[in-house]
């Protein structure tokens, strides 16, 4: 069961806005017969991070669209080889915020961290294990005349890659 995220950050990846990608061509047999099988309830995608391996757990019972949106891009690899490049700090409160990574686009970019409807992020998981990566990644150096409107000083120094990401189940 997803319970509500009452932890020290909140993981965003970005690229949700895009349709599904197509099959990859070079997607191995394991890969695609995995991106073949329903979704259960509950899906874990592991990231491996340069900050260390997080787990993931994506709510697909009440988030189905977004859910299968973004395990579209995990079994096309679409996340391999980006970035958490972003790290928002609650003022007063540094060890609270949220990190941003993924697929960036211009327009999410420009809009100081919400989608293109100005409405913010879908919450639709949360992470079930590798809260000490993501809390070294919130703590990472930011540059402080980097990035526009509600992104200045929030844009990390040094992005920390994410390696790969891949369904754990």
């Amino acid at each position: 069961m997803i319970r509500p995220l009452a932890l020290a950050a909140l993981l965003v990846l970005a690229g949700c806005g895009d349709p599904a990608p197509p099959p990859a061509a070079n997607a191995t047999q394991s890969e695609t017969k995995a991106a073949a099988a329903p979704l259960g309830d509950v899906v874990r995608i592991r990231l491996e991070t340069d900050a260390g391996p997080i787990l993931l757990a994506l709510d697909h019972r009440r988030a189905p669209v977004t859910t299968e949106n973004f395990v579209a891009y995990v079994d096309q690899h679409r996340f391999d080889g980006t970035t958490f490049y972003r790290a928002a700090r609650q003022a007063g409160d540094p060890r609270h915020g949220f990190v941003q990574g993924g697929i960036r686009h211009t327009a999410l970019d420009e809009a100081g961290g919400r989608n293109a409807d100005n409405q913010g992020f879908a919450a639709f998981g949360r992470v079930e294990q590798g809260m000490d990566a993501v809390r070294r990644i919130l703590a990472a150096p930011t540059v402080p005349n980097a990035g526009r409107g509600g992104m200045r000083g929030q844009m990390i120094a040094e992005p920390v890659r994410i390696v790969a990401a891949r369904r754990a189940d």
